[in-house]
């Protein structure tokens, strides 16, 4: 009878139980892109970078609640339960489940009311450890979340994969170092381009094992989610959904220079060859007295002024440990950031989607102090004059 259903693309519709989940991101093709290459070319077996994790909301929205759509790998006791290949997403002749979804829950992690929408691209066969037959197993596609100690088919590196092997592997071993991979979000950031939101949107989850036990019920895949997955990969390989953003203006075109500061003054303490370039300078939609106001070093070609952050988080913020340096995601728009934490909304918990690190205390060094000090500087005052009026 089973195999009769799976013949007929039946989908067992509610169908829930208990499943093991796990991570990884080898950047190898996923099973079920294997029938859709065409012809077969080994160099183009990717997984598309488009797989990573997603936020329903840059998609139409959520169906069932969810916080993420994901890809991954069912055991094959789970993918008989998830149903026959869809014919949207490949094809999967040992146990079918390709294209198909089910809506996953981790009671023990920090945001236990969380739910992923994971739709099955690969296989976990029997002889893969917790994949064997009867258990039910998805092991999740995130990126850097390889581990490479037990990983034997990682190929990132290569051509067309995106990032490095040591990239993918950079949150593969969080829970010998953290306690949920909430604390370990700040990791991500070694990942490339947009891979790094797609990290620590999975990491915001908080799982607190490596291999949690979570519970599943099979739902039909939005039309929204089949036809992202559909458009990344094709008979010629991998499409769009790459790690890397348009090449922004250069940093010389981001900032507005002023006079001379002192020598050696904020940014120009280092990395500036020649200290009479170290100026008063600002983001160009900023004002020279704004927040973005600071000493840098004009010949310095990584000098940055990045844009006006406006204003900073007010007290409707509750504040937690320090986050890893003081420019990880919102302090690095804070220009003098000296406290950098892990933040959320008083009306939110510590891991919702409003979570990041923000600055709670920024350097007083200020265009007020700049104008006290120009009288110290060799220069005409009437100079001086004019571009303070």
């Amino acid at each position: 009878m089973q195999t009769l259903l799976l013949i007929l693309g039946f989908v067992w519709l509610g169908h829930s139980g208990s499943v093991t989940l796990t991570h990884f991101w080898d950047c190898n093709g996923m099973g079920c892109d294997s029938s859709t290459l065409q012809p077969w070319n080994p160099s183009l077996y990717r997984a598309a970078p488009g797989y990573m994790p997603q936020d329903p909301k840059n998609h139409g929205g959520a169906k069932y609640g969810e916080q993420m759509w994901l890809v991954g790998a069912a055991s094959d006791t789970l993918a008989h339960m998830m149903g026959g290949d869809d014919g949207c997403c490949g094809h999967d002749s040992d146990s079918g489940g390709c294209g198909q979804c089910a809506l996953i829950s981790v009671g023990n992690s920090i945001n236990s009311g969380w739910k992923a929408l994971v739709m099955k691209k690969s296989r976990c066969p029997p002889n893969s450890n917790g994949c064997e037959n009867g258990k039910a197993h998805m092991d999740l596609a995130i990126p850097g979340f390889d581990n490479l100690q037990y990983s034997t088919a990682n190929i990132c590196g290569q051509s067309g994969t995106g990032m490095s092997k040591d990239q993918s592997g950079c949150m593969g071993n969080w829970y010998k170092k953290c306690s949920n991979t909430q604390q370990c979000i700040n990791d991500c950031s070694q990942l490339p381009g947009n891979f790094k939101e797609s990290c620590r949107l999975f990491s915001g989850w908080g799982w607190r094992v490596g291999n949690p036990t979570g519970t599943f019920e099979v739902v039909r895949c939005p039309q929204a989610f089949k036809d992202y997955i559909q458009s990344l990969f094709g008979p010629d390989g991998p499409h769009g959904g790459g790690p890397s953003p348009s090449p922004g203006p250069s940093p010389s075109s981001q900032c507005k220079w002023g006079d001379a500061c002192l020598p050696y003054s904020q940014d120009c303490a280092t990395g500036c060859p020649n200290q009479a370039d170290c100026k008063w300078s600002w983001a160009s939609n900023d004002s020279a007295g704004g927040p973005t106001g600071r000493c840098r070093c004009q010949s310095n070609p990584n000098t940055s002024c990045g844009t006006s952050p406006g204003p900073r988080p007010s007290g409707n913020y509750n504040w937690g440990d320090s986050c890893s340096t003081n420019h990880d995601q919102d302090c690095a728009q804070v220009q003098g950031c000296t406290d950098c934490r892990w933040s959320w909304p008083k009306n939110e918990s510590s891991g919702g989607p409003d979570a990041k690190c923000r600055c709670k205390t920024q350097l007083s060094f200020s265009f007020k102090d700049y104008k006290k000090v120009l009288h110290r500087l060799p220069q005409a005052p009437a100079k001086r004059k004019k571009m303070l009026i």
